[in-house]
């Protein structure tokens, strides 16, 4: 066996040997060994030699790196956290924008509807008019405004490209609630938009009562009402207030109107916008009753399927 086996094999039992755990055996090799090897002799004396304390300058050292890692990990830990959700954020809004869509002006929809008696469903061949959208979906719901009304919000998806050819186009069928007598469908957009596009409904067969409410729709509120308007109140907080008209009408900007009807004799008409949720009225109920205009008392005659209007002398 050669001089470096017998130092592996020396190392290796050194510590049975200096906790005295070796065999009478093993004790007379060793000894053996280290008359003759220096390295061995000193491995054995640094075993016996006493560990070393830490001073407490050191231990305030350790402690503090301790610490500092600590700190690491959390702050990792919470970079990370906070990437991750903004990660989720913006893959939310890219989703929107890109995949789910948002509804597309009314006003820039071509379309035409066909109806079937029998199965009571009305389909919809329409082309999104904006060149850099794609058709991504149609979203139908009850009208919380117009009775026997269903609203249609066709979907757009934004893209990118102004030179590639996007799918505008699209047909969707849609069923009519109960036997379709009486209902009409609505195209919806955002700014309270609204473009009539099909009705089963016939004008003859309105008593007086429902004829005032289909042209003036609007609702219906008291001065008193107007008046508890504060200068600093929102649309939102207006219409939670007075309720949600449905006299609303968009000329292409961003701004839309809420038209009330005030003690059934007056209209006032206030003025939002779109881009700007949070914009206070700048208004109070006063001054809005102030710019009050008289309601027109229509009449009315019925030429086949059109409903012509005019105001009464």
């Amino acid at each position: 066996m050669s001089q470096r086996i017998d130092c592996d094999i020396i190392q290796d039992l050194l510590p049975l040997y200096v906790e005295h755990l070796a065999s009478e055996a093993s004790c007379r090799m060793i000894e053996e060994h280290l008359e003759s090897c220096g390295d061995c002799r000193i491995t054995l004396e640094e075993m016996k030699a006493p560990v070393r304390e830490e001073t407490e300058e050191e231990k305030q050292e350790i402690d503090f790196l301790k610490k500092i890692r600590k700190r690491h990990k959390r702050l990792i830990t919470a970079v990370t956290a906070v990437s991750l959700l903004m990660a989720a954020v913006v893959f939310g809004i890219a989703v929107k924008l890109f995949v789910i869509g948002s509804p597309v002006d009314p006003n820039s929809l071509s379309y035409e509807c066909s109806y079937n008696e029998e199965t009571k469903e009305l389909t919809i061949h329409g082309t999104i008019g904006y060149r850099m959208t794609e058709y991504s979906g149609l979203k139908v719901k009850k009208s919380r405004i117009y009775g026997n009304t269903l609203d249609v919000s066709v979907l757009g998806a934004d893209r990118l490209s102004y030179d590639k050819n996007y799918e505008t186009n699209f047909t969707e069928t849609i069923t009519i609630p109960g036997d379709g007598n009486d209902w009409r469908v609505d195209f919806v957009g955002p700014g309270y938009t609204r473009r009539n596009i099909w009705s089963e409904f016939r004008f003859e067969d309105m008593t007086p009562e429902e004829m005032e409410e289909f042209l003036y729709p609007e609702t219906h509120v008291t001065s008193e009402q107007v008046k508890l308007i504060t200068s600093d109140m929102t649309s939102a907080d207006i219409q939670e207030l007075l309720g949600t008209t449905a006299g609303t009408h968009q000329d292409g900007s961003l701004e839309y109107t809420l038209t009330y009807i005030v003690d059934e004799d007056y209209l006032i008409e206030l003025i939002f916008n779109t881009s700007k949720p949070d914009l206070p009225c700048g208004k109070t109920g006063d001054e809005i009753l102030a710019g009050k205009r008289k309601k027109e008392t229509m009449k009315y005659r019925i030429e086949g399927d059109t409903l012509i209007t005019f105001p009464k002398d």
